[in-house]
Formats: C-alpha cells, structure tokens, sequence
C-alpha cells in the first residue's frame, strides 16, 4: 500500500485514509515500525526515505479493494518474501514479524490514531 499525503494532513492521517480507502478496513491500533524505506526514483531521480507504520485491525475483517488494486493475499512471512522482487522489501518484512508477529509489540512504538 502507498499513498501520498494530503496538503495539511499528517502521515499518520495519511496511513489510516490510505488504509481504509483500499480495504475498507478502520484501524484500531497503529505502530511506528521503527523501519526508513529507501527507494531511488528513477523517474525524478530522487531517493526518496519513507516511514513504515503497522497497522492494526480486528481479526477476520472482510477485504473490499478499491479500484487500485485487483488482489490481494493473507501470507506467512515465507511467502511474502517469495512475492518480494526487492531486498529492502524482504529486510522490512522480516522486521516487521520480528517485533510485531514473533513478539509482544512494544507500546513504546504506538502512535495515537487521532
């Protein structure tokens, strides 16, 4: 999922509109991942540096896309790194299921929703 944020908003509006605007899923807890994405733009010529949240929603909510997007998987770690071309991306998800799967997520990461 990527976004962009809106004039006088913030990233966290950002994620959570982003969210819910492509799943039509509301979060109830959202996390700093405490994780910088890098990402050279070609296209601009630009590295861009991006803050990577984790999001939270209650258990077996039904996934309605929006029009961006024609599919999507529920994956164990092993898969997702099979479906990720780029090796940040596989750095990301590992961490991700480090702290926020395999461990109790630390509340010290917690970034109020509103």
């Amino acid at each position: 999922m990527a976004g962009s944020i809106e004039a006088g908003k913030t990233a966290v509006q950002a994620i959570v509109r982003e969210f819910h605007e492509e799943t039509q899923i509301q979060a109830t807890e959202l996390y700093n991942a405490q994780f910088l994405e890098t990402f050279y733009e070609d296209s601009t010529n630009r590295i861009e540096l991006i803050p990577v949240f984790t999001l939270v929603c209650p258990p077996n909510k039904t996934v309605i896309l929006n029009d961006e997007h024609t599919e999507f998987a529920w994956c164990s770690l092993e898969e997702a790194l099979a479906l990720a071309p780029f090796p940040n991306q596989h750095k990301l998800y590992k961490h991700i299921w480090e702290y926020f799967v395999d461990k109790p997520i630390n509340p010290l990461y917690r970034v109020a929703l509103n």
